[in-house]
């Protein structure tokens, strides 16, 4: 069975869901051991979870096949976006040189083409090293080894560096204990998760990955040997849990302790909602409904973020963590008992033709735009500085949420446009099925984006 430590704001609802799908909780914290009645188990781990408020705020790190059921479990609290580091960290391969250019070399390594920045003769064997994720294009490697451990990467080609999030006085204090036991040239990338491991433990762990390292080094690894993965490193995968999924987390977490309803989205946008969040759940805890103190905490956060002619961003990500910001817009009406605002995006009138609709760009333009929390639907329709409409394009990602200066979603790739000739189109298809094969998405996911996408193109060709 599947070892699991969790850490973070997500951390009673998700010990809860996982122990109910047969996961087994190790080195839980003192809270969870006292609220899920568990034992405190002291073993490893095969998989840490670490939750923090961002889009991509779930991070798991572990084995291949503990990563990967955790995720097939995930699946089953909603809608969820999936992005992995594309090649293990810490992971040692044999390669051979199949290029060179200017002043690196291109490494076929079997699973992948990897790059080292030193110039290497074409038909050359190496060894090289992941040091770090990498969630698109071409990965880096170092030539030599690098050895993963739970926390950590160890490596004569790094500094003491960390990789993830932290607090900066705790990020300060882990940089100078990293320092304090480094020793015979081994560096080490620290990732976020070691915030919550004891510093002993990361002392046993770094002495035990240096004995390793030393051993591998005095007996050398032939680059004669068969292209390919020579030792595995650190899985890491980021998942982004939507509005509907942290829904989902509510009615477990309410299983265990008194919640209110939107108490991980509320969590979600950062520690300045926390008195909000206790608050309403000693109300909740007093007897009051929870599903009506929730409406009423997030009515008052929409409330509080967003009033007519205030100007709020857009948060556009690709499910493979790429974020665009597109133009942003003043607020021209709020609906709070719906959880909608309407803005007005301004464009700059350069020249050009809008993406989808297919119409020039032209000096005046704007856009009219409506954004519902928890829709997976929002509809910009274009217009000339004249108010003619120049077209209609209607965007399908992850359930919208507001933060606090706007608004964010993943895309999900597919949209509906009624463009510049008047046509109603369902364009990049081809996109999403791509998402699907590389695992950014589920199929099941993929397929409800496609039923959205097909009901909202009858509805723009039955309004004028």
């Amino acid at each position: 069975m599947t070892k699991v430590l969790i850490r973070g704001i997500y951390s009673t609802a998700l010990s809860k869901f996982l122990l109910d799908n047969g996961f087994i909780l190790t080195q839980p914290s003192k809270r969870i051991v006292e609220r899920l009645n568990v034992e405190m188990l002291r073993d490893q781990w095969d998989v840490a979870i670490e939750a923090r408020p961002w889009i991509y705020g779930i991070t798991i790190y572990g084995t291949k096949e503990g990563v990967e059921k955790v995720i097939e479990a995930f699946h089953k609290l909603g809608k969820i976006t999936i992005n992995p580091s594309i090649i293990s960290v810490g992971s040692i391969y044999s390669g051979e040189v199949i290029g060179t250019n200017d002043n690196t070399s291109l490494v076929d390594i079997g699973s992948h083409k990897v790059f080292l920045k030193s110039k290497k003769n074409v038909g050359e064997r190496v060894i090289v090293s992941i040091l770090k994720p990498v969630y698109s294009g071409i990965p880096e490697a170092v030539e030599g080894i690098a050895i993963a451990g739970k926390t950590m990467v160890i490596s004569k080609n790094l500094n003491i560096e960390i990789w993830g999030y932290m607090e900066p006085h705790i990020k300060e204090n882990l940089l100078n204990f990293a320092k304090s036991i480094s020793k015979g040239g081994w560096g080490m990338l620290l990732l976020g998760l070691t915030q919550y491991i004891e510093p002993v433990s990361l002392l046993e762990e770094y002495n035990a990955l240096v004995r390793e390292g030393t051993l591998l080094l005095e007996k050398g690894i032939s680059t004669s040997q068969k292209i390919g993965l020579i030792r595995d490193g650190i899985h890491i995968v980021r998942v982004n849990f939507s509005y509907d999924a942290k829904q989902t987390l509510d009615k477990i977490r309410s299983q265990v302790v008194p919640t209110v309803s939107g108490h991980h989205y509320m969590r979600s946008l950062g520690k300045d909602t926390q008195l909000l969040v206790d608050f309403a759940e000693n109300l909740v805890s007093s007897g009051y409904n929870s599903e009506e103190i929730g409406n009423y905490m997030i009515k008052t956060f929409i409330t509080s973020r967003f009033s007519v002619g205030s100007l709020i961003k857009i948060r556009h990500y690709k499910p493979n963590g790429e974020r665009i910001e597109l133009t942003p817009g003043k607020v021209i009406s709020v609906d709070v008992n719906n959880f909608e605002v309407t803005i007005r995006r301004q464009f700059s009138g350069e020249e050009g033709i809008y993406d989808g609709i297919g119409a020039p760009k032209e000096k005046g333009d704007y856009a009219i735009a409506t954004y519902k929390m928890g829709s997976m639907v929002s509809k910009n329709t274009y217009y000339s500085y004249n108010g003619i409409i120049k077209g209609v394009y209607i965007n399908i990602s992850t359930p919208i949420e507001f933060t606090w200066d706007g608004i964010q979603y993943i895309d999900l790739s597919v949209d509906v446009v009624r463009d510049y000739a008047d046509q109603v189109r369902i364009i990049d298809l081809d996109e999403l099925e791509r998402y699907v094969k590389t695992g950014y998405i589920s199929r099941s996911l993929a397929d409800e984006v496609i039923k959205i996408a097909k009901e909202q193109a009858e509805l723009l060709k039955t309004k004028s």
